[in-house]
């Protein structure tokens, strides 16, 4: 989560991935929720006051956290994915691409 709070920052570190989408965070959330439970990941959200952060920090069975955070802009929701290098980016950034 700190990652996550830094990131939110200015000068913290750069997302791995920044987009937008204009479906909903329950829209959204619902979609990666369900790919990270199909494709048999860890996950878990934490609300915040302009969205959440979806994260598989703290897992037993995750090899790296990722941090993918949501954040309300108007009528659309930035997307910003904060990973370390050996993190599984690609299968998050897949789920990212299709549910958003």
């Amino acid at each position: 989560m700190l990652l996550a709070l830094a990131a939110a920052s200015p000068g913290g570190p750069a997302p791995l991935f920044s987009g937008v989408t204009s479906k909903s965070l329950d829209g959204f959330a619902s979609c990666f929720s369900d790919s990270q439970e199909s494709a048999g990941h860890p996950w878990a959200f934490v609300p915040t006051n302009s969205g959440g952060v979806f994260s598989n920090s703290g897992a037993i069975s995750a090899a790296a956290p990722y941090f993918l955070q949501m954040t309300r802009v108007g009528a659309q929701h930035r997307l910003s994915l904060f990973a370390e290098a050996r993190a599984p980016s690609d299968t998050i950034m897949r789920a990212v691409e299709r549910c958003k």
